[in-house]
Parts: C-alpha cells; structure tokens; sequence
C-alpha cells in the first residue's frame, strides 16, 4: 500500500506544479522594449492634412521616412526621425529630428507615451508609432507616423 501511496503523492505534486507554472502570470516586456525597433514611415500630418507615404510631388520628388527607436532605460528611449527627400536622378536628401531620453508611460487604455518633461512628443497605439515635431502655431505642428519592420 506504501508504494501506490507514494504513486498517488508523486501524481498529485506533478499536478499541483503543472498547475501552478501555468497559471503563473506572463512578464510583459518594458515599455522601451515594446517600442524599440525601426519603423517605416506610412504617413505624415501637417495640422490636420495628412499626406500618405511614400508621396511624389509634381516635380517628381518622392518623400520617405523612417524611425529609429533605442532604448535607453526600462522605461526611456531615444527617437531619430529621418525624412528623405529624393530627386528624379536619385539624390536623396536627408533631415532628422531627435529626441533623446523620453520618458515613456502607459495610458490607463494601454497606450505608450513619450515625454520630455511636461511635453508629449510620442504616442504608441496598436503598433503604430507617431512622432511629434512641435510648433507654437497647431497648423505647422508636424507627426511623423510608422509601422514596425
């Protein structure tokens, strides 16, 4: 009787550990580790126009962007936007705006936000990263916007 005893102990502790490391709850990874990677550019907004990329305008020059995210800390990181303007004969012409150390939080809906200082510079929602180049008047207010690689 010993034997199917001990049988019966050894199945109920396997169970009882199956158990417990299933329902153990999964880590979530840091904010800087959810928004860290390269993004391709899919459209920009100056005020409220929206302007899909890539964009060609009349005289045959094409408008791409991109955005580089790296993480700094757990809950920091720095952002480089990268526009390229590029002619008919393909030179291409960069400009960048960079931000570094933004502190990022999460919205009680489960969006990310990047600040620096009281400003509000990034936003994260469903996969979709937007970058935020401020000016004093709303209309000139550039976001850049991109999706993951």
């Amino acid at each position: 009787m010993k034997s199917s005893s001990s049988i019966r102990n050894a199945l109920f502790f396997v169970a009882f550990t199956l158990l417990f490391f299933s329902c153990q709850k999964e880590v979530e990874p840091s904010l800087a580790d959810q928004v860290a990677g390269e993004y391709t550019g899919t459209y920009y907004t100056v005020g409220t126009t929206r302007i899909s990329l890539p964009a060609t305008n009349a005289a045959g020059v094409v408008a791409t962007s991109k955005i580089s995210v790296t993480k700094v800390g757990d809950e920091s990181a720095n952002f480089k936007v990268t526009f390229t303007l590029t002619d008919k004969a393909g030179k291409a012409a960069d400009s960048f705006q960079t931000y570094d150390g933004l502190i990022l939080k999460k919205t009680t809906t489960g969006e990310i936000e990047g600040y620096q200082g009281s400003t509000k510079l990034v936003t994260f929602i469903n996969g979709e990263l937007g970058v935020i180049a401020p000016d004093p008047t709303p209309s000139k207010t550039v976001v850049f916007y991109g999706k993951k690689n």
